[in-house]
């Protein structure tokens, strides 16, 4: 039924929630379960740094020019020494960003390691000794919340942003001039390669690189994807008309011309792409053979995400209008086509996913404006959610994100069997598919969760706390997709603007 029972709505108090049901299971997100059965927050704050001396201040010219050491005895290059790869970048703004930090902070030599900060250690995942370099920046809260620069300004409408998983290139798309960049994030985000998108409708929905950096896939409303070559790394590439790259086409229907493909991913193997479509269809293409192995028709509504539980392709999800998820285990498609279980609990479609890719967690972003944080451990069986597709107590609404506000504003919207195991609100989904992702390992342990928002700006939350930690604006229009670096603290956002804005941290 929609919405109509009063008594379902309860006034929103504060701008997130997050909530772990009793009985749920908890493993990896930081938390422990009491004996008696009450969840019990681990603390992560409390942590003691090393009794290290400064560094020898450096004259301007010094420091242009010499070579100095650091507390844990690395080298900084000096100004102009090119770095190769993006894991050596992020080892030197590591260094002087921790050496920035203690500048700043009082140090405490003399206090051991308490139990809470072992067991903060323990909830990011990053056990050992607390006083190597890495894991100390791990537990500085480093987050990226200051803008810092406007990379580019564009006259279109950016959709896609996102860095490559090496951190050495980021992908920006752009609706209306139909272009594709490729930037250099280890020179200043120098556009390295241009692609003009072939086949639009719309706009290019979504972008997914292969495993190896060797191609770059794109998407739109339509059911054709295309394949084009990267060759960043070759001098002057820079090929507009495409000349001097493959560019192929990728049919994934031949049923209609406006069938759109919301989402696109490639396997960690790189042999198989699964796409999400407006049909409703999950379709799995194989590379090799260029056709079509499954097309899987379980969703009543447009499929808008797919997304891999891990790199192993054995798992995948798939998120869709209809307000289900469904697991889907890639072994066992040939004997049955259905899926092995259902995520239960959003009101409104789904208009994104990310996976922690550890077989186990993912997120949602939904049009109940709301992201949940699912537990493998926890979800339906495809028979309950067979019924559940029958029942008609849960509230919901008509309404189009496109043009419409969500007419629960204010209000807390529940659904009566919600198996997940945290919500955070505070954002809005609204005009477009808004992403939402997990915050990078190397640099957060993944304990934050990080959006697009409607109103232009960009909302961290606490995994853990469900709290709102920090809401960044700059942007004057919607911000569909952002990215967190994965190995230095900096994000970059794409927004309905034009523009393209690096954050890094503040030290305030």
């Amino acid at each position: 039924m929609y919405f109509t029972n009063a008594s379902q709505m309860e006034e929103t108090s504060s701008d997130s929630e997050g909530y772990i049901p009793f009985g749920t299971p908890v493993g990896g997100l930081g938390l422990s379960e009491h004996h008696n059965g009450d969840l019990i927050y681990e603390d992560s704050d409390n942590f003691v740094e090393e009794d290290e001396s400064d560094d020898d201040e450096l004259s301007e010219d010094e420091e242009q020019f010499r070579i100095h050491e650091t507390m844990e005895g690395d080298r900084l290059p000096c100004e102009g020494t090119q770095l190769n790869t993006g894991k050596e970048l992020a080892h030197v703004v590591e260094n002087r960003q921790l050496n920035q930090r203690n500048a700043m902070s009082p140090r405490d030599s003399d206090s051991d390691v308490s139990t809470a900060a072992l067991l903060g250690y323990r909830s990011l995942g990053i056990g050992g000794s607390p006083y190597s370099l890495s894991r100390k920046i791990a537990t500085f809260d480093i987050i990226p919340d200051t803008a810092s620069n406007v990379l580019d300004r564009m006259e279109s409408r950016g959709y896609i942003g996102q860095f490559t998983a090496d951190g050495e290139r980021f992908i920006g798309a752009f609706q209306n001039e139909r272009i594709i960049k490729i930037y250099d994030p280890l020179r200043n985000f120098k556009v390295v390669k241009s692609i003009q998108a072939r086949n639009l409708r719309w706009t290019i929905t979504d972008t997914a690189m292969s495993p190896d950096g060797r191609f770059i896939l794109y998407s739109s409303i339509t059911p054709l994807v295309h394949l084009v070559t990267m060759n960043t790394d070759d001098p002057g590439i820079e090929s507009i008309a495409n000349v001097t790259d493959i560019h192929e086409t990728l049919t994934f229907s031949n049923r209609s011309f406006s069938e759109g493909l919301w989402s696109i991913k490639w396997s960690g193997d790189g042999k198989e792409i699964v796409a999400g479509s407006s049909e409703p269809f999950v379709y799995i293409y194989d590379i090799e053979s260029q056709q079509i192995v499954s097309k899987l028709h379980h969703h009543q509504r447009d499929v808008n995400a797919v997304e891999y539980a891990d790199e192993t392709n054995r798992i995948f999800y798939s998120g869709s209008d209809d307000s289900f998820i469904h697991v889907w285990d890639r072994r066992l498609l040939g004997r049955s086509g259905k899926p092995v279980g259902s995520f239960i609990g959003h009101t409104e479609g789904l208009a994104h996913l990310n996976s922690k890719n550890n077989s186990c967690h993912l997120i949602s972003n939904a049009k109940d404006q709301t992201i949940k944080c699912w537990d493998m451990r926890n979800m339906a069986s495809w028979n309950e959610a067979k019924e559940e597709q029958k029942k008609t107590d849960v509230p919901t609404f008509r309404w189009d994100y496109r043009w419409m506000t969500y007419p629960g504003t204010g209000k807390r919207i529940r659904h009566p069997r919600d198996k997940s195991i945290a919500t955070y609100r505070g954002h809005q989904v609204i005009s477009t598919l808004i992403r939402s992702y997990w915050s990078p390992a190397h640099t957060t342990g993944q304990r934050y969760i990080y959006t697009g928002c409607g109103t232009g700006s960009i909302h961290i939350f606490d995994v853990v706390t469900g709290e709102k930690v920090r809401e960044l604006e700059h942007h004057v229009d919607v911000v569909r997709d952002c990215s967190w670096h994965p190995y230095l603290p900096m994000l970059v956002s794409i927004s309905f603007d034009g523009t393209v804005v690096s954050w890094e941290p503040s030290f305030h």
